[in-house]
């Protein structure tokens, strides 16, 4: 890591983006993309292997495509990796610049990379997105929700709204971490008020449940219609883990193979 200027951003969408802007493309030197959801499974403790193994274990054992467990097990220590790099490459004229946006994942995931950076705060820069709105190559003013759903034409817009954070901010998002990681509910949401909150597995069920119908759908579609529902707050192999478990535990039938979204349907089971 060579560079003293390092971008941090949050999933392989937001890093294409971002390196997509012509732009930004004199300006970047070492884009960083971390990648574990840490929107669901256990989080504690993630500095120690075993709560890492505990995490990935969960991973594997609880999605039900395995080619997307083998990838979410792989971000898990993918991200650990990293950030111990950045923390070894800090030096006095490192700046670290985090493209935070709005979303719960992106939240999340800045907390813990703040959590883990504390000690070297001095050095971080984080957009202030919430209070962001830019104009977009139509003209119009828009929030813009996170890095990975931007137009890479508009991405240089944002770059005037990073700011050095105060040991008081670091403290707001290493606080957040600590709070969440010694929580017990396994699935992590954002309210209306801007709260992470953690909750029981099941919390999405009754929504799933509800775009359901007597007849088959296929899962894609009962997911795709929960994600518009829930704004985007779950991965879509977390409703897809979910939806499974509805099967098993007899909620709904279903036909085809109980793995990818596109490969099984579902519908309301017969009373």
């Amino acid at each position: 890591m060579s560079s003293n200027k390092i971008h941090i951003v949050f999933g392989v969408s937001a890093k294409n983006t971002l390196l997509s802007s012509k732009e930004m493309s004199d300006r970047i030197d070492a884009v960083i993309s971390l990648n574990d959801d840490l929107r669901v499974g256990p989080i504690f403790n993630l500095g120690k292997s075993d709560s890492r193994l505990k995490r990935q274990d969960w991973l594997t054992s609880t999605m039900p495509c395995q080619e997307v467990a083998a990838s979410l097990r792989s971000d898990v220590s993918s991200d650990f990796d990293t950030i111990q790099n950045i923390k070894a490459h800090i030096n006095n004229k490192t700046e670290i610049f985090i493209w935070c946006g709005r979303t719960t994942s992106d939240r999340l995931a800045t907390a813990r990379l703040v959590y883990e950076l504390q000690d070297a705060f001095e050095h971080l820069r984080i957009t202030d997105i919430p209070n962001i709105t830019i104009q977009s190559k139509f003209g119009h003013n828009y929030p813009p929700k996170c890095l990975g759903v931007m137009n890479p034409e508009e991405v240089h817009l944002i770059t005037k709204y990073f700011k050095k954070i105060t040991k008081e901010e670091c403290d707001m998002w290493s606080s957040i971490w600590t709070r969440l990681e010694n929580e017990t509910g396994l699935i992590r949401v954002g309210k209306a008020n801007g709260k992470i909150e953690s909750k029981d597995v099941s919390y999405f069920d009754e929504l799933l449940l509800s775009n359901c119908k007597e007849h088959f759908l296929q899962a894609s579609r009962i997911v795709g219609e929960t994600l518009i529902d829930i704004g985007f707050e779950a991965s879509d192999s977390t409703l897809n883990w979910r939806l499974v478990c509805l099967v098993k535990n007899k909620e709904l039938e279903f036909e085809g193979k109980l793995n990818g979204l596109n490969e099984y349907k579902v519908k309301r089971a017969t009373k």
